[in-house]
């Protein structure tokens, strides 16, 4: 590929990550943000997909990507699972497909297929470029904490609508929460360039407080914990990052496990309590057993919950998710959701410590993972494309062609030399 070709492409790749950082702080859908990054992203989607046998994923991320398109079709097929649904109002011309929901399966499933093709065409870059990515990351962060600085400079809180298709309430974001999500995402990558690539652990300091000073500033319960118990964390992994491999999976499975025990133990959502959200998983656990091999359809569990939700425990609140995307998913898409996480995982677990880079992003990876198991802050294409460039950095194989040329270079001279 020739050098300048690689230079637009990355550039590209950089702006579709920072727009999105800027203009999609949101869940809701169909909205003219959104839209907007899908057009901008119309390229790199028909590179990914047109790539997608010669890109540098292994055979298990490629079949990994075959198995997720195969998912999102078959949303669409022609199997009748209202029967099982009770008091469902099944379609008046008697047609039916597998999703209960189709227009809110179709808005998700363009909102998959251009992550997706996103990822794909990330897979097509060196890992240099890549690597040049989490520039455009650092930049988009930076001024959401700039803008957040200068909301919190006033005596009031300032909530900023009409600019965005959604009520902004902290940097670009319309949750704290997530804003938070965007924060701690970032911290590994901060580890990785001012510890690890260079050791600057005062620019370091400075970096990851503000960011972890700022959910305490916004009230963010989530981004405070993260942030807090992943600054201390990437600091240890950094300074131990020349211990054997068994040392490192020691201390990142004790990390995760750590911040996984202070997050689940401590936070908690300002907007339902925690007898409401233990009611609200169980429940939706109920329901999504019910549906296990099949599920209700992507994006039904608006339309699904008041089929089954106790009257006894009708509040002032109404949930659109379950803030629990493991739940809601098994809910809406069956057994073949846990199927593909167990995959994940272990592709993840498989490749994520094989160099510096991987680990944040793995770390970071993990990090939004837990975080989902008490929200769903990856339905904002701010923070999933962030997670879509980690994944894409841990599941991209090296190059081997420059190694192979090497080869035989001193093959070559020593046949010479002979």
């Amino acid at each position: 590929m020739h050098y300048s070709d690689e230079f637009i492409r990355r550039n590209y790749a950089g702006c579709l990550v920072l727009f999105a950082i800027l203009l999609g702080g949101t869940t809701k859908q169909g909205i003219w943000s959104d839209s907007l990054l899908y057009v901008l992203a119309i390229p790199a989607v028909i590179i990914g997909f047109s790539n997608l046998f010669e890109n540098r994923l292994g055979g298990f991320a490629r079949g990994f990507c075959i198995a997720i398109i195969v998912i999102l079709v078959a949303q669409f097929l022609p199997i009748d699972i209202v029967k099982n649904l009770p008091e469902y109002q099944i379609p008046s011309d008697g047609s039916y497909f597998l999703t209960t929901v189709p227009s809110r399966s179709f808005n998700l499933i363009i909102t998959s297929i251009v992550l997706l093709g996103f990822f794909l065409y990330l897979a097509t870059l060196s890992g240099d470029s890549l690597q040049s990515l989490i520039n455009f990351v650092f930049i988009g962060v930076a001024l959401n904490a700039l803008i957040t600085v200068i909301q919190l400079s006033f005596d009031s809180k300032i909530v900023i609508s009409g600019l965005l298709p959604y009520t902004i309430r902290m940097g670009t974001f319309q949750n704290e929460n997530h804003f938070g999500s965007l924060s701690y995402l970032v911290i590994p990558f901060l580890a990785w360039r001012f510890l690890l690539m260079r050791w600057n652990p005062v620019l370091y300091a400075i970096a990851g407080l503000v960011l972890a000073g700022l959910q305490f500033a916004v009230g963010a319960r989530a981004g405070m914990i993260i942030s807090t118990s992943l600054f201390l964390f990437c600091f240890v992994w950094a300074i131990t990052h020349k211990k054997p491999l068994a040392v490192k999976v020691i201390i990142f499975s004790v990390g995760v496990a750590l911040v996984g025990y202070l997050f689940l133990t401590q936070e908690s959502s300002s907007l339902i309590d925690t007898s409401s959200r233990d009611y609200y998983f169980l429940k939706s656990w109920d329901i999504a057993t019910k549906n296990w091999l099949t599920g209700t359809g992507l994006g039904s569990f608006f339309s699904i919950w008041p089929i089954y939700e106790d009257t006894t425990n009708l509040g002032e609140t109404y949930i659109t998710h379950v803030h629990n995307d493991y739940i809601e998913l098994f809910l809406e898409t069956g057994i073949s959701f846990f199927i593909l996480v167990a995959i994940f995982i272990a592709l993840i677990a498989r490749n994520g410590l094989t160099n510096e880079f991987t680990q944040a992003a793995a770390i970071s990876i993990f990090s939004i993972m837990i975080h989902s198991f008490v929200d769903f802050p990856l339905r904002t294409m701010a923070i999933s494309m962030v997670f879509i460039l980690s994944i894409a950095i841990i599941l991209t194989k090296p190059e081997e062609v420059g190694g192979r040329e090497k080869k035989k270079v001193k093959k070559r001279s020593r046949k010479v030399a002979g």
